[in-house]
């Protein structure tokens, strides 16, 4: 007689190293952080539906922002950090570089996936991916 086996599908703590790494380093290497999970800091200057960014500067007065990433659509994010702007954040990201090199992306460009993110310097955590 084969007695039937019973599997439980234990859910573990999700556990993950992002690498910490800058704007500019990205932009200059995407290959490199093609499909990583990697961290940034930056400004949210402005988060709208079709546009939103992570930003080396917070906009001054001549509207100068460094270099940048798009995040792609999410509206958790987007409803959390809209009413903050400008606001600098830490954020884990899944990177994509498809708009960086092979394609021209309109609008909201899926560079960035947000996992998990951060308000900083006050450390309010924002609902995750988890």
């Amino acid at each position: 007689m084969i007695l039937p086996l019973a599997f439980a599908l234990i859910q573990a703590e999700p556990s993950y190293q992002a690498a910490e790494t800058t704007i500019a380093a990205v932009r200059a290497h995407p290959d490199r952080f093609a499909g990583k999970l990697i961290r940034l800091r930056g400004w949210i200057n402005r988060c709208q539906s079709l546009s939103c960014s992570i930003d080396e500067k917070r906009f001054d007065k001549r509207g100068e922002q460094g270099q940048s990433l798009s995040i792609g659509a999410d509206e958790i994010f987007d409803s959390l950090v809209r009413d903050k702007t400008p606001v600098h954040v830490v954020i884990d990201v899944a990177f994509n570089p498809i708009c960086l090199k092979d394609e021209v992306c309109l609008d909201r460009a899926p560079e960035l996936g947000i996992i998990r993110a951060a308000l900083d310097p006050t450390g309010d955590t924002l609902p995750t991916r988890d």
